[in-house]
């Protein structure tokens, strides 16, 4: 059994250079206002949040930094989640490991009624940003929960010291200083979908900031019986795993598996598994 690992054609000088133009005019063609998105990307102290709009899907996202709106960016207009993984389908039972926001998670529910979406985003800032997003859209069809899935139940460290809440990383309670971590309650996937009686997820999206490795190779062969498919962003360079390890994984457990890496950052990519 063949591991798929997709490498990009031109070099990564000129990806990434491409990519981040390409950005830029996204951003200017599906945000409003223009002032703000200046702002926080010219790295102007901005205290607080401040609120924007994606101008063709009439939503709005209350945001802290440039790394917030980048990550509703790449869900919403480069679609990554669909683009390296599937379209969605509504009637779908949808979990959401490292809400952020609540980017994905709206996008998980807006236009698809039927689905059900679970969402788990363990840090409070970030948590609160979440719930108060899928308020202001209207989104019904999502469960919130302020915990972070891991290899089991408990608690555990997030470590804060980059002082930006979507690169935080999960490590186990102990490790760190106590002024760059803070203790969260956490739980493992087995246990959260017995909880929820989760019986059958049609999408588990992941964006953990390496704690995917803690998630998956700790999940029982059995629960992912229940799992059609898996989507993430995968995160090298931050354990003693890699995601052609995770490839590895998924193909024993019955996944045909795609990893696809990052236009700009060579530890980084997303990794679609489907049954």
């Amino acid at each position: 059994m063949g591991i798929t690992i997709k490498a990009h054609p031109y070099s990564r000088a000129s990806r990434k250079y491409k990519y981040y133009l390409l950005s830029i005019l996204e951003l200017i063609t599906h945000f409003t206002p223009l002032f703000r998105i200046f702002r926080l990307f010219t790295g102007v102290k901005v205290d607080g949040t401040c609120m924007i709009t994606l101008r063709r899907h009439r939503l709005k996202f209350e945001v802290r930094s440039a790394m917030d709106v980048w990550s509703i960016k790449e869900t919403f207009i480069d679609r990554f989640y669909e683009k390296y993984g599937c379209p969605l389908k509504d009637g779908w039972v949808v979990m959401d490991i490292g809400g952020g926001i609540g980017d994905f998670s709206v996008f998980a529910a807006h236009n698809f009624a039927a689905n059900n979406v679970y969402a788990f985003e363990p840090y409070p800032g970030s948590f609160g940003l979440l719930v108060g997003n899928l308020k202001r859209n209207q989104i019904t069809n999502v469960e919130a929960f302020q915990e972070a899935i891991w290899s089991g139940g408990g608690k555990l460290s997030l470590d804060t010291s980059t002082d930006e809440p979507v690169q935080f990383i999960s490590r186990e309670v102990g490790n760190g200083t106590a002024d760059s971590t803070i203790n969260v309650l956490c739980s493992s996937l087995q246990e959260t979908m017995d909880r929820l009686g989760i019986q059958h997820c049609d999408l588990l999206k992941i964006d953990a900031e390496g704690a995917e490795y803690a998630i998956l190779f700790n999940t029982p062969a059995a629960i992912y019986e229940k799992i059609d498919r898996i989507v993430m962003e995968y995160h090298d360079a931050i354990t003693q795993y890699t995601h052609a390890d995770l490839v590895y994984f998924l193909q024993v457990k019955g996944y045909r598996v795609n990893a696809v890496e990052n236009a700009a950052h060579s530890e980084l990519g997303y990794l679609y598994a489907e049954r």
